[in-house]
């Protein structure tokens, strides 16, 4: 704001122009790196915030089913979004029709035995079994 404010209400020469620019540069790769640092803080705090009331207000809807959506599938389960948009996780273990792989490549989850599959955008019922805003998670298992 410094360099602007001297730019615009003094109307420096180029030469001097550059002169302040050299001056400040390293100043100005150290406040540039500062401001996306905390950019970057601050936007992971509110992601933070953000999950933690999601789980707080499914507290209280624990045993409750909704509909939701896949929208990430890892090893280790299924992301299921709400149409509120609150996400909660499916665990694979917790899926007891069958034994559950990810495939990578196809990026989905697959019934050993059944071959059932379970893939992004697919629509899934869930019932909510465990939320909690000290760990800012939501467990849902699947219905039907």
């Amino acid at each position: 704001h410094t360099l602007l404010r001297k730019y615009l209400f003094n109307e420096p020469s180029p030469n001097e122009l550059n002169k302040l620019i050299d001056e400040n540069e390293q100043k100005l790769y150290e406040i540039v790196a500062h401001s996306s640092l905390k950019e970057r803080n601050a936007i992971e705090c509110e992601r933070d915030v953000d999950d933690m009331k999601m789980a707080e207000y499914m507290e209280d809807h624990i045993g409750e089913e909704f509909e939701g959506v896949i929208d990430g599938i890892m090893n280790f389960g299924m992301f299921i979004q709400l149409p509120n948009l609150i996400e909660g996780l499916v665990k694979v273990e917790s899926i007891k029709d069958d034994y559950y792989f990810f495939d990578e490549e196809l990026n989905m989850l697959i019934g050993k035995n059944h071959k059932k599959k379970f893939k992004l955008g697919e629509k899934v019922k869930v019932k909510v079994i465990a939320a909690s805003k000290e760990t800012s998670t939501i467990d849902f298992v699947l219905v039907g």
